[in-house]
Parts: C-alpha cells; structure tokens; sequence
C-alpha cells in the first residue's frame, strides 16, 4: 500500500522524489466521509445552528459548504480530470461544487471569481492566468469570508489570500530532464556527445511555465549526449492537442532522428504520442516521451511502452493535489507562516506506475 501521503505542516522539500508519510491523514484518494454525511442538508443546518458547531469548510457558517473551482481553461484535459476529481470528493464530504472555465482569458476570469463570490462560495480553488490581475478580486473575496487557495507565488499582501501551493515550475521541467537523461543513458550507452536529438515542446503563456521550459533545456548539461534540435511554443493555441500533432509531423520531416521529446504537458504528450505511433517510418522502441503533470492515458502510456505501443517513459506530477486542496479546506492542512502549502514532486516511470494509479486512484 502506498505510504500516507501529507501531514499536517506539510514541511517536506518540493523536490522530494518521495513523501514520508503522517499518522493522522487517509491514504491518498480515500474519501473521508463526514459523520453527518447521511442527514438531510436542512437537518444539518438546524443542528448546526443550535449546537454552533460547523463543518471547518463551512467558512460562511451558513449550515452548507460550496466549493468552486476556478480553471484557466476547461479545454485542457488536466483540468477536466481536476474537476471531476474535486466534484467527486466534494460529493463525498457532502458539499455543493461549481466550475468555471476562463479558456485563457483573464477578464472573464475575473468576472467568474467574482460570480462565486455572490453566489456565497465559501472556498475557491483557482488555476490563475494572470496573478496581477487576479489581486483586486481575491481581496474582494477574501473580505466577504470567500478563501481563496491557488498555485503561485505568495501576494506581498497576506490578506488577499488563505493559501498558495507552492510549485517551483522549473523543478517539474528539471525532473522531467532528469528522467530523460537517466532514459538516454540506459538506451543509448555508447551514443557521442550531441548525438541524440531532444525535441522541446513548450507553453510559454506564463512566465511560470517558461520557467517550467528552462527546466526542461538543462537536458543537454544534465548529458552530453542530449542536443536540443527543435523547440515548439503552444503559446495562444485553443486547439493545442492538433497543433501539437502539426508540430510533430514537421519534427520528424525535418529532424527524422529525434530522440526524445520534452513534452509541457501530458495532455500535449499524448497527442504527440499518437502521431508518432501512426507513423510507418519511426521505430517507437527507440523514442523516449516525457511530460509534465497525471494524465490517465499518459501513465498507460508508460504501461504500454514496454510492448512498443507508446513512446511515453515517464511522467512528472505532484501527487493528488485534489485531496490536498480539501485537506486544507477541512483545516486537517494549515499553511505556513506565509501561507504556503508545499506541493510534493513525483517522477514516474515503468517501475513505478503501478503507484501512481493507485496514488490518484485511477
């Protein structure tokens, strides 16, 4: 079974390949289930109100909890599995769920965290586009008792937020290099310095994910083998899974010997994948795929791998942020004296997928 996952101070290194694990916190991807879970919202809410006892989440102490989830772009697969991962946990503790997609645009981002506020979200989970923008409306949140929890960097003001995970960007490309280096070694021994051609597929619409992209170019100092080819931007593509799979047609017709792809994300990865392997002229047992971020066709991709039918080696994500968001909500989570909440790092490859489904419970 894998070992519990997150504790109370959540005080481990981002980078951490592992987690040790606290006695006082489920396994991960078990849903807790409140002891009032089978009484009728209205019951709850009398009891409550005669007992002054609420649910820690409920922050508006109203007898209910709703819970939103504010995501920069429901066309990303990423944050459709998010979605219907936090609706599911949410139908567990017995709370309401709403989501609202931006699709990348940060004023109608703005519009939608402001339309939770009114209709009396008690926490919103928010994937940001554009931090400066989104100040202004999280204080405005966070003063009518609405808690904002996001990824990012911390506001110089403490009170515009509850909580920040904290995710170094560049540490998730760096592992991924790390994984495709450990790859190119294993595969390729006697290969010459600059040899084997590296593929870099990016998104650069955050400075944060270009950060994630210079992660992503330390492969050629991690080996010396590895030499950087061709690097592709999905910055401003709404359909970016078929300009992924136009990209790769072009890759291969200009550079036939590439190697190793560095992919920005699982969700690009598998569009990359499928290309490759409808493609007469590339042997997949000699390719190596890597990507950023859990995606159930990328971890069977990995699976797959071993019998030729994927290109997928490895992929890095950082563990079920799901349930952590919820822990937090719960108060079974508390931020640091600067309101982090450290998010754990994973690599995962052919020796470990088995862990990582049942890590996200998949």
């Amino acid at each position: 079974m894998l070992k519990r996952l997150m504790g109370i101070t959540m005080a481990f290194a981002i980078t951490a390949a592992t987690l040790m694990g606290c006695g006082n916190k489920q396994e991960a991807g078990e849903v807790k289930t409140p002891a009032t879970e089978e009484a009728p919202a209205e019951e709850k809410e009398a009891s409550a109100e005669k007992t002054g006892e609420f649910d820690p989440a409920d922050s508006n102490q109203d007898g209910k909890v709703v819970i939103g989830y504010s995501a920069s772009s429901l066309s990303d697969n990423y944050m459709v599995e998010t979605s219907e991962k936090l609706q599911k946990l949410c139908d567990g503790y017995g709370y309401e769920y709403t989501v609202m997609g931006a699709e990348g645009v940060t004023t109608k981002q703005v519009e939608q965290i402001e339309n939770m506020i009114t209709m009396g979200c008690d926490w919103i989970y928010a994937m940001i586009l554009d931090p400066d923008a989104m100040e202004e409306v999280f204080k405005k949140a966070e003063e009518q008792n609405t808690h904002i929890v996001y990824i990012g960097t911390a506001y110089e003001d403490l009170s515009v937020f509850t909580a920040a995970l904290a995710a170094a960007q560049y540490d998730f490309g760096y592992q991924a290099a790390e994984a495709a280096s450990k790859w190119i070694d294993e595969n390729y021994p006697d290969a010459e310095d600059g040899t084997i051609e590296v593929a870099v597929f990016k998104n650069s619409i955050l400075e944060d994910f270009q950060k994630r992209a210079d992660g992503f170019a330390q492969i050629e100092n991690l080996n010396p083998k590895a030499k950087i080819v061709e690097t592709y931007d999905l910055v401003g593509q709404d359909a970016a899974a078929a300009k992924c799979q136009e990209y790769t047609d072009q890759l291969f017709m200009k550079h036939p010997d590439v190697k190793v792809i560095l992919s920005h994300s699982s969700d690009y990865g598998t569009a990359i994948d499928e290309v490759i392997m409808r493609t007469p002229t590339l042997d997949p047992a000699t390719m190596g795929l890597f990507s950023v971020d859990w995606l159930v066709p990328a971890a069977n991709g990995i699976k797959d791998s071993a019998e030729g039918k994927s290109t997928f080696r490895a992929l890095v994500a950082s563990g079920d942020l799901n349930q952590l968001v919820l822990d937090l909500i719960r108060g079974d989570v508390m931020p640091d004296e600067e309101k982090y909440v450290y998010i754990p790092m994973y690599t995962f490859d052919a020796a470990n997928i088995d862990e990582a489904f049942e890590m996200f419970g998949n």
